[in-house]
């Protein structure tokens, strides 16, 4: 087996055990993803790793194998609301502690960060995130600013800090991720 796919057999693994209790990783226990959906839990864990670029219609088509039977964006929408915060950074991290910590001289990480923006669902309601119409968007637009943490030499992300655009800051971010590899044993650089 090639490294990809055992990577890609730990994800799944991963992922698999969490969906086996849902009510672990849910707003509401006992009641969410308690009867049969169109979409499972499994499924709200897998669609946002594998969307690409594409409008959401268009990416819950392809999930779903272009069925005429695919849920409405608004039942998605509806069920990724039921996933409580921090789920998908604890599926991170239990992926992630399969991978052991490479070090420099054993004793450094030595790692990068950088920030980027990311447009996502429109939402006037959210102040922070929320820019009105610019004369380029007529109805305006959300974004997003995430800061994420990589280890140059096992090449891969160890950790990300995601902000509304209006409360960007990227050495608060930058704070954040240096105390979150402390955990490590290892001094980042």
């Amino acid at each position: 087996m090639n490294y990809a796919v055992s990577v890609k057999n730990t994800l799944m693994s991963e992922i698999n055990a969490m969906a086996s209790t849902p009510e672990k990783y849910v707003k509401s226990p006992g009641k969410d993803f308690t009867r049969h959906k169109k979409i499972s839990f499994k499924d709200l864990l897998m669609l946002p790793i594998t969307m690409e670029g594409g409008t959401l219609r268009h990416e819950l088509y392809k999930y779903f194998a272009y069925n005429d039977k695919t849920l409405a964006n608004s039942a998605y929408c509806q069920q990724r609301n039921k996933i409580a915060k921090g789920t998908f950074k604890t599926l991170f991290e239990k992926f992630d502690s399969h991978f052991a910590p490479s070090s420099y001289k054993q004793k450094y990480r030595l790692m990068a960060c950088d920030g980027c923006t990311f447009t996502f669902t429109r939402n006037p309601n959210d102040i922070d995130a929320f820019y009105g119409s610019d004369g380029k968007s007529l109805k305006g637009f959300n974004q997003i600013h995430t800061v994420a943490l990589y280890d140059i030499i096992s090449k891969r992300y160890v950790d990300a800090v995601m902000q509304p655009i209006r409360k960007k800051n990227d050495f608060k971010a930058l704070a954040e991720l240096i105390d979150s590899t402390a955990d490590s044993g290892l001094s980042p650089i």
